[in-house]
């Protein structure tokens, strides 16, 4: 297992985009499995982007995180056509 390590900036920034939520103009960019965390982009203006770690929390039916009290289900998220390994 790779351990990631660095700022939440450093960790987006080193990443390329996995998925993307245009209603939130958020860019997900890495998934800590082993803590339950993505990490994501917000913005597209390099000056006033900002960057989030989460915690993703479980229903039944989905998964979501929480930024600014609102809740935002991953599958919301569309994935890009980037792969890694």
């Amino acid at each position: 297992m790779i351990c990631v390590k660095g700022t939440v900036k450093e960790i987006c920034d080193s990443h390329s985009a996995i998925a993307h939520c245009s209603e939130w103009n958020l860019t997900l960019k890495y998934i800590d499995h082993l803590d339950n965390q993505v990490y994501l982009e917000q913005g597209t203006d390099p000056s006033s982007k900002t960057y989030h770690r989460l915690k993703i929390y479980y229903t039944p039916e989905d998964a979501y995180v929480v930024l600014g009290g609102h809740r935002i289900y991953l599958s919301e998220f569309l994935r890009t056509g980037v792969h890694t390994v």
